[in-house]
């Protein structure tokens, strides 16, 4: 299986600005944010939003497992918990962080 379209959200608005080219890259973040564009790249289409970090749990599930470095780049299958917080989405279901 190929991916060849992504949809990437993002709950730092900061983030996707730069990720647009849209604000200056701090210099912390470039080369992070040149491996992502490169990647991009390579794909037929890609999108990135904002999202509010209420309606973003996916991701802050993701972030605690890979940590605040890693770069999630492929998950093979979904783990119980992620499926379970893919579902929520699906149903709109709003994530209160505990």
């Amino acid at each position: 299986m190929s991916i060849t379209r992504v949809l990437i959200a993002s709950d730092s608005k900061n983030a996707v600005l730069c990720l647009k080219g849209e604000q200056v890259v701090p210099w912390y973040t470039r080369e992070t944010i040149q491996e992502i564009q490169e990647m991009c790249q390579r794909l037929e289409d890609h999108t990135f939003i904002h999202v509010f970090k209420e309606t973003n749990q996916a991701a802050d599930y993701l972030a605690g497992i890979v940590g605040p470095k890693g770069i999630v780049k492929a998950l093979q299958l979904l783990t119980k918990d992620l499926n379970e917080i893919v579902h929520k989405d699906k149903n709109n279901v709003v994530f209160t962080e505990t």
